[in-house]
């Protein structure tokens, strides 16, 4: 599978912990940038906020 050359920012949002970190692996491993993951709606705001989430 290619590889995106500037690939996204994606927003993991995910209160289960494990959960969220298999999630981002398998993002990344698709070629993409995760941002957090976040547990909650504030925390995910604030990412939002300092990042470019696409």
């Amino acid at each position: 599978m290619s590889r995106p050359e500037n690939p996204h920012n994606i927003l993991v949002v995910e209160d289960e912990w494990l959960t969220a970190i298999d999630i981002k692996m398998m993002i990344e491993d698709l070629g993409r940038r995760v941002v957090g993951p976040a547990s909650n709606v504030a925390t995910a705001m604030d990412l939002i906020e300092a990042h470019k989430i696409s």
